[in-house]
């Protein structure tokens, strides 16, 4: 009868564990107090203050206080000198004797001011007999005295803080006093989690990471900011040295919320990858440590479900934006930008110097050599000071034997050692010991030269995608809200389910329409554009489709004058199935079109990864909106860390503004381009290096203005088989004939002139026509 009494009692218990009764929720909120009064007892801030148990029992109310009470309890008994947590476990009884009092006097239990002070003076009362009992100095009572000062700080701010978070509530919903008191609940237990270490890792580091991210896609890269700099406060108060580690989590964070609108994956590769960069080329590899808490707070980032990201409330997006606030913002990347390039230029200032004051010659062998050897040597008096010019001679002249060979043997030596030397094997061993620590001291200082200069190479890319979005915001006149929410609604009518929807104005009066959500729309395309052209009463064209992690931007954009027929040929070196050549082109949202091509390194497969791995890189910034100088170094500095063998690929890109005919070639190592116009041909040349043989890699740029009907031929270098003169002939010849048709015979030609074993062949043709 008792087991079935029981068991009837436990079953009914587990199922109000789990459902949203309001005795569900307090269930699951007692059990939970259980283990994070376990936490708050092992919680402990600078000087060994352990008040966080004693806070919480006095601070949470009815149940949970009890449970809370007993796990600070276990805390307390398990965790740290027991006979120093005694008075510890003292207040803790006390508590529970108020908080029993007190339970029927509601005007006590609910007063933040009654309990604070109440848990002040029992750990105030408790330290006072402890101690007059130990016999302890007035040092003991007065460090005493400022916990119990601090417990009932803490049972303040906690008393507000624990009846929201159990009520349930939005965060949104909460006053200032809530809010404040949240706030400084959760950095004082920042420090007490900065304060040990599990392991290689330290939990107050890691969750400052999560939180970062966290604002920085919820809220904004100001408001990830502003929470770094707190944490770095909690950090530092709880150790000194995590106040550099601190600002380059804030910096990281920030620069991770500009790019939270790629989606959750790119916002942490940002993250991790600045945070890398600022270690390493700030000279502070010594915080290597600090940077695996950042990777595994990164993954406990992208491990959050869902419900728990969207507790942190959002900036409500989609209100109208003036142009002061885009001309605001864009003064702030900006500065940003300039900021960062500053950064990069006394990066490379003191990396220079560095290498400079670092540098050891092949001087150190000898004389490294000479101390081991002849420091108890008879001789040395001779050698070192009678003979020293000549003991130097005969040394420097072991250096081209040492280059040769890599090290010397006795014969070796010369006739000044072998004659006088009476230790000449010892000598031998230690000249080929300490050039052999030469050898690898300059391999590796060499090694972090490169890698300094490929993470200061990278600052730079960076600074230019922040200075193209300052240029993008500065092109926006004005958003109109009110046809963004018609648009919206259209959509919504048509079964779709917009995130955001911008109606933009740039300064020249052209509209674009970007739609944002989950998927991609579904009405077909054509039908979509004459209902939005219908709805702005403008012509649109498009649409612009890129997609980011969880999010689709489609971007219609108004018709614009010209258009651009293309046609491409590809062959094969070697009758191969893998060009080593890639090529694509897009129209972005802007009204450019774009035409990219790239050249891998040889043929086949190795010269294939290369281009393609240029051409996705390239495509995906400029969709994503960033500049060609910025997805040039960061394709640069992929390459030439991609691998310990010689890469390189070319990148060519055709640029074409179709609202004013305007159009810029930008060429780094690739071959030259084409322009014909009423049966002339204009050679278009570059003689910039590739991309991945060195840093600071430039395009070289030339601008022309095109008109109807000039056709454009971009090229790999193995269509170059022929003169350029043979070319430009045919080119006249075949203009008038459609483009497909003319990049097949161009690439024929080619392939029939070429010598050799032969290189992968591309061709790309553009027309312009009249919209």
């Amino acid at each position: 009868m008792l087991r079935a009494q029981l068991g009837n009692r436990l079953s009914k218990g587990w199922k109000t564990l789990f459902n949203h009764t309001r005795e569900g929720k307090e269930l699951r909120a007692v059990l939970l107090s259980f283990p994070v009064g376990i936490l708050a007892a092992v919680l402990e801030l600078p000087g060994g203050m352990r008040p966080f148990g004693m806070a919480a029992a006095m601070a949470l109310p009815g149940s949970t206080a009890l449970s809370a009470l007993a796990g600070s309890v276990v805390g307390y008994s398990l965790f740290g000198d027991f006979a120093d947590n005694l008075s510890c476990i003292a207040v803790l009884a006390c508590t529970l004797g108020v908080k029993l009092l007190c339970d029927g006097i509601p005007r006590l239990r609910s007063s933040p001011l009654f309990l604070s002070v109440m848990a002040a003076l029992l750990f105030g009362a408790v330290t006072g007999i402890r101690c007059t009992l130990l016999s302890l100095g007035a040092g003991e009572w007065i460090f005493g005295m400022a916990e119990a000062a601090l417990t009932g700080g803490i049972t303040y701010f906690g008393f507000f803080a624990s009846r929201f978070l159990l009520s349930g509530r939005r965060l949104t919903e909460a006053n200032t006093v809530q809010r404040t008191s949240i706030v400084l609940v959760a950095l004082s237990l920042l420090m007490g989690l900065s304060s040990f270490q599990l392991g290689l890792f330290t939990p107050g580091r890691i969750l400052t990471c999560t939180a970062l991210l966290l604002c920085g896609e919820r809220r904004s890269a100001q408001s990830a900011a502003e929470t770094g700099i707190c944490c770095t406060a909690a950090l530092t108060a709880a150790n000194p040295g995590n106040m550099l580690l601190g600002a380059v989590y804030t910096a990281c964070g920030y620069w991770a919320g500009l790019f939270s609108g790629l989606g959750r994956m790119r916002q942490t590769m940002v993250f991790i990858g600045t945070g890398l960069i600022a270690l390493l080329a700030g000279g502070i590899t010594g915080q290597m440590p600090g940077y695996f808490d950042l990777l595994l707070g990164s993954a406990l980032f992208l491990l959050l479900p869902d419900r728990l990201r969207r507790k942190v409330p959002a900036i409500q997006r989609g209100k109208p934006v003036s142009y002061a606030d885009t001309g605001r913002t864009a003064a702030r990347l900006r500065f940003s930008a300039g900021t960062l390039v500053d950064l990069e230029k006394t990066v490379e200032a003191v990396s220079k110097k560095l290498y400079q004051t670092g540098v050891c010659s092949i001087d150190g062998v000898y004389s490294g050599a000479s101390e081991k050897v002849c420091r108890r040597c008879g001789l040395k008096l001779f050698c070192w000071d009678t003979a020293c010019n000549q003991t130097r001679d005969a040394f420097s002249k072991l250096t081209p034997v040492l280059k040769a060979k890599g090290s010397v043997t006795p014969e070796d030596l010369p006739a000044y050692f072998t004659d006088r030397c009476p230790k000449i094997a010892d000598l031998t061993a230690a000249v080929n010991s300490f050039y052999t620590q030469f050898i690898s001291r300059e391999a590796a200082r060499r090694k972090v030269a490169q890698a300094k200069q490929v993470a200061a190479e990278q600052f730079e890319g960076i600074s230019d995608m922040l200075a193209e979005f300052s240029g993008e915001l500065r092109e926006i006149a004005s958003i109109d809200s009110a046809l963004s929410d018609r648009v919206a609604g259209m959509l919504r009518e048509m079964g779709e389910d917009p995130e955001e929807v911008y109606c933009i104005l740039d300064r020249y009066d052209r509209m674009r329409v970007e739609v944002y959500s989950p998927a991609s729309l579904k009405p077909e395309t054509g039908f979509l554009r004459e209902e939005l052209s219908s709805l702005t009463q403008r012509p649109l064209d498009g649409p612009s489709v890129v997609s980011a992690e969880d999010v689709t931007r489609t971007t219609f954009y108004e018709q614009a004058r010209l258009k651009v027929q293309y046609g491409y040929s590809q062959i094969v070196a070697r009758e191969g199935k893998i060009s080593g050549d890639c090529c694509d082109t897009f129209s972005d949202g802007k009204g450019f079109y774009h035409m990219i091509l790239s050249d891998g390194m040889g043929t086949g497969g190795r010269a294939a990864v290369d281009s393609i791995m240029t051409v996705s890189f390239v495509l995906r910034l400029i969709k994503a909106g960033f500049g060609f100088d910025a997805a040039l170094k960061l394709i640069n500095s992929s390459l030439l860390i991609r691998t310990g063998e010689e890469t390189l690929a070319t990148l060519d890109i055709g640029c074409i503004d179709l609202y004013t005919g305007k159009m810029e070639f930008l060429k780094a190592g690739a071959v030259s381009s084409f322009l014909c116009r009423d049966g002339k041909v204009a050679e278009i040349t570059g003689s910039s290096l590739p991309a991945g043989i060195l840093q600071g890699i430039h395009y070289d740029r030339r601008t022309v203005r095109l008109r109807e009907g000039d056709l454009i031929v971009m090229m790999s270098d193995g269509a170059m088989t022929v003169a350029p003169d043979w070319l430009k002939e045919e080119l006249a010849l075949a203009s008038k004939e459609p483009v497909e048709k003319i990049a097949e015979r161009l690439a024929q030609l080619a392939k029939r002139n070429e010598r050799g074993p032969g290189d992968d062949i591309t061709v790309m043709t553009a027309r312009i026509i009249l919209a």
